[in-house]
């Protein structure tokens, strides 16, 4: 979380305005999401498949 928060104070402190802001805020979120949404799919698919494997 403190990553998360750091980068947002950085994106705010070297944007010159407010609407570049929200848009590099935006695609950060897009992106920091995606990864994270990306990292739960693969557990969740391992999981799946251990599970297959011990039923046979």
């Amino acid at each position: 979380m403190d990553k998360i928060i750091t980068k947002i104070y950085k994106l705010l402190k070297d944007t010159k305005d407010l609407i570049a802001f929200e848009e590099q805020l935006r695609m950060y979120m897009y992106e920091t999401f995606a990864l994270l949404l990306g990292k739960v799919l693969s557990q969740l698919d391992k999981s799946i498949k251990e599970e297959k494997q011990k039923e046979g």
